[in-house]
């Protein structure tokens, strides 16, 4: 880079000489056309990748359910109720596994299994609907279960609604307005 002379000024006469140097040193780094946008990019892909990094090794309900630090996109032809229920299910709050929160009673425990109900029991270890589940979503991991992809999200609602859980997930006014994404 260029840096103004300052005659008889002992700092400004070395920082000349050491520029003139870079300029022919072997160990110099030619970078043309390096922008302030090339830099604001390049950093933020360092600390993107630095986060997913950070994400990944994190051991939290909703890494369970969400593997990436990008965003999720709106399945298509998914309305904003349906949108609503995603996201519930997602992190794993819904008016079946939280009500008692309002109501102020215990939590609710699985009739089948006897464990405390959780989104993560309905999809990955209740005995009740198991045959419904295999059959329906095919997959085991919440990830997989609860992803944006249309299929997957057509299929969790296929699932919703074969099985009892659709109207005790939802608070009754969303019921009738709530439809599977048909593809």
């Amino acid at each position: 880079m260029w840096i103004p002379r300052h005659c008889n000024i002992t700092g400004n006469e070395k920082a000349d000489e050491v520029a003139k140097l870079s300029h022919t040193s072997l160990k110099a780094i030619n970078v043309p056309g390096f922008t302030y946008c090339d830099a604001k990019k390049h950093i933020k892909n360092f600390y993107a990748i630095k986060w997913q990094q950070y994400w990944s090794n994190q051991s939290t309900k909703l890494n369970e359910v969400k593997k990436s630090i990008l965003p999720w996109p709106t399945p298509p032809g998914c309305s904003r109720r349906q949108e609503t229920i995603l996201n519930r299910l997602r992190i794993g709050h819904t008016l079946l596994t939280h009500r008692y929160l309002m109501t102020r009673e215990d939590p609710p425990n699985c009739t089948t299994c006897g464990v405390q109900l959780t989104i993560k029991h309905i999809f990955k270890e209740c005995r009740n609907n198991q045959q419904e589940r295999m059959e329906t979503l095919g997959a085991t991991h919440l990830h997989k279960i609860l992803s944006p992809e249309p299929t997957a999200t057509q299929k969790l609602f296929i699932f919703l609604k074969k099985s009892t859980l659709f109207k005790e997930i939802l608070p009754v006014y969303c019921i009738n307005e709530c439809k599977y994404v048909a593809m």
